[in-house]
């Protein structure tokens, strides 16, 4: 029974990665090969976080060579991806009670380079 039992979708909510390659116990199970512990960040007493973001789009892209060669083709085709997020984490009650959040979002846009047949 092999495979991720969380996916955990972004780096940023990631404390610490634990490969176990050799003879383990039978805490993990009947897996073959290797183990993979994803081990997620936590809050503390005092508060941290992130944001970030990327963007991809076609206003910075020029038409490639092929592309030049298709009647009808006036600028590149539309292609947007944009991913951005955020995390944070701290205490709610001191040395008691800690919090730690994330949240990231991905968004996919694009349309066919070729344009349809007249």
């Amino acid at each position: 029974m092999g495979g991720p039992a969380l996916q955990v979708s972004d780096d940023n909510f990631v404390q610490q990665y634990v490969l176990v390659t050799n003879n383990f116990g039978p805490e993990y199970g009947r897996n073959a090969g290797s183990v993979v512990n994803v081990i997620t960040k936590s809050g503390s007493n005092a508060w941290h976080g992130s944001v970030y973001g990327t963007e991809q789009s076609n206003f910075f892209n020029a038409l490639t060579n092929t592309q030049k060669r298709f009647n009808g083709i006036t600028g590149p085709p539309r292609f947007n991806q944009e991913f951005s997020g955020g995390t944070i984490g701290g205490a709610i009650l001191k040395n008691k009670l800690f919090l730690f959040n994330g949240l990231d979002n991905q968004l996919f846009a694009v349309t066919p380079s070729i344009p349809p047949a007249p």
